[in-house]
């Protein structure tokens, strides 16, 4: 990243208590968590969150991924995590819909269209699949999946966030954007 995003800082305070409900909830359903109080907020979360909360006045508790990238673990951590929604704590899984660097910097026909397919099937999955949970965990299989994602980190925070929300939640489209010739199609997804 440019030099000068390594100045930004978002102050926001952390929170102890929900901290240890977290890494209780994950422990209690089997889900391996521990502390670390010396990381800072990856730009994941404060980059949002600047914009959400400028004041920086809400506490802030980060999740960091699985180490094992599974789109299943990460639908486990999310539904261990549901009671949260419950109490009012916002669930906020920042990612991104398309994340293939090489055809970010150099899109192509054939990565604005598997960026367009798998944006449709994520679509159709997440606002209509009943059975959303099962078809995400065959995401890597979806057209365009792999293309659009040859690594699963920057989806993951979405399917984390799909299995807090709950089968009953109610997914809502809030950013639309189709593939052009030279840009990838996103989504953005609020889940009530």
């Amino acid at each position: 990243f440019p030099s000068e995003t390594y100045e930004y800082e978002y102050p926001a305070p952390g929170s102890p208590e929900l901290a240890s409900r977290i890494s209780n909830l994950l422990t209690k359903e089997g889900i391996d968590n521990e502390f670390d109080e010396e990381r800072g907020y990856d730009h994941g979360v404060f980059i949002p969150l600047m914009v959400m909360y400028p004041e920086a006045d809400i506490p802030v508790v980060c999740v960091s991924l699985h180490s094992d990238l599974s789109a299943k673990k990460h639908l486990e951590i999310g539904s261990a995590l549901q009671s949260l929604r419950e109490e009012g704590v916002l669930i906020l899984g920042s990612g991104y819909t398309f994340h293939n660097m090489q055809s970010l910097f150099n899109p192509s026909p054939k990565s604005t269209k598997a960026s367009q397919d798998f944006n449709e099937w994520l679509k159709n999955t997440i606002l209509e699949d009943e059975d959303r949970e099962n078809s995400l965990l065959q995401w890597d299989k979806a057209p365009g999946g792999r293309k659009s994602h040859p690594r699963e980190e920057h989806l993951l925070p979405l399917l984390l966030v799909v299995a807090a929300a709950g089968v009953d939640s109610k997914p809502q489209l809030i950013y639309d954007k189709s593939a052009t010739r030279t840009e990838h199609a996103v989504t953005g997804y609020l889940f009530h």
